[in-house]
């Protein structure tokens, strides 16, 4: 088992609610017995988080790891105008196919073209923040409920 300490930790407010699950689930209580704190996982907010969505797509979570990690040491990578000046080579060797290329150069032009910004998902409700997202070629439902959700 890691230490409580090599992970981010749940919010105050997201732990008491984990608590009282635990409190009310015996099944659940002895699993964070024994297995200790789940890892606190969270994606950026705005086109980072919904770019790591993309490169995370039909991929082990270790292959998406290792990709993103490249993806995000490229220079301008997680600005939307920075994206779409990297050449599409610059891309590919970091690990995307040239439709994860395609999707990202698309989410970046809807962020600079104000089609999204992370203010107006944050400010939509959950509908229409799918719809939002999914009007992105590359972007699905699945995709987009796990953003809205995180």
């Amino acid at each position: 088992m890691r230490a409580a300490s090599e992970f981010p930790h749940a919010p105050v407010a997201d732990r008491a609610a984990i608590e009282w699950l635990v409190a009310a689930d015996p099944d659940l209580a002895r699993i964070e017995e024994s297995a200790g704190p789940l890892p606190w996982r969270r994606r950026a907010d705005g086109f980072p988080g919904l770019l790591q969505a993309i490169v995370g797509q039909m991929i082990s979570n270790q292959a998406a790891a290792a990709i993103w990690g490249r993806v995000r040491s490229l220079p301008g990578a997680l600005d939307p105008s920075g994206l779409l000046l990297l050449d599409e080579a610059d891309l590919r060797a970091a690990g995307l196919s040239r439709p994860k290329v395609a999707h990202a150069r698309d989410l970046a032009e809807a962020f600079v073209d104000g089609r999204l910004s992370a203010a107006g998902i944050a400010a939509m409700a959950d509908e229409e923040a799918v719809a939002a997202i999914t009007a992105v070629r590359g972007m699905g439902r699945w995709s987009a409920e796990i953003y809205a959700i995180m």
